[in-house]
């Protein structure tokens, strides 16, 4: 076991040393790099709770645009 955790420690510290020395892209966070690397392996979210969070950011926007708010263009 503890020799999981160093190698996960060990590949933690080296993916910070190659973001740190310009393995990023201009402008991107680490998180962001971490994902386009595939150092992380995400489990994708249900569909249901990810119908439910864009529903939540759309009543958000609507929200704060007020009058001035338009649905976005479906094709």
């Amino acid at each position: 076991m503890l020799r999981v955790i160093h190698q996960e420690l060990a590949h933690d510290q080296a993916s910070q040393e190659f973001f740190l020395h310009g393995a990023g892209k201009k402008n991107e966070t680490f998180k962001a790099y971490l994902r386009r690397r595939v150092v992380q392996v995400f489990t994708p979210e249900p569909k249901d709770r990810a119908a439910v969070r864009t529903e939540r950011a759309v009543n958000e926007v609507r929200q704060r645009l007020g009058r001035f708010y338009r649905p976005p263009i479906k094709a």
